[in-house]
């Protein structure tokens, strides 16, 4: 969890191993289910929380997924921005980083600090 210095809105990252280029390397519904209950939770712990990201950080340099967003049940494919329940579970959004720089840095006892600024730069409205 990352608490922005300026501003009352934290980030919830979820660090995963495995690639999410395309639907069948995408997070599964446990992941998904529980990275929601993160921000939920999040909400009580800092009930003054303005704003509360939620964000899935891959290994690689790009990807296709962009944000994961709850849909209504019974939705069909392809969901219009009407079928997704923001409001009430606000999407994750997904960021690529090279795994290679982040062991260099790692290793070099050395901060990563485009990350973490690519991550306070997350909005929910993105």
């Amino acid at each position: 969890v990352l608490k922005h210095p300026s501003e009352n809105k934290y980030v919830i990252a979820d660090a995963k191993y495995y690639g999410a280029y395309n639907i069948q390397s995408a997070p599964r519904l446990s992941d998904i289910v529980k990275q929601f209950y993160y921000a939920k939770a999040m909400h009580l712990i800092e009930a003054e929380a303005e704003i509360v990201v939620n964000a899935f950080i891959f290994p690689g340099s790009a990807g296709k997924i962009e944000s994961i967003h709850m849909a209504q049940k019974g939705q069909t494919l392809p969901y219009t921005e009407d079928d997704c329940l923001d409001e009430e579970y606000p999407p994750i959004k997904c960021i690529y980083q090279d795994p290679i720089e982040l062991i260099e840095h790692y290793s070099k006892h050395r901060y990563l600090r485009q990350l973490t600024d690519k991550l306070l730069a997350l909005s929910v409205d993105d």
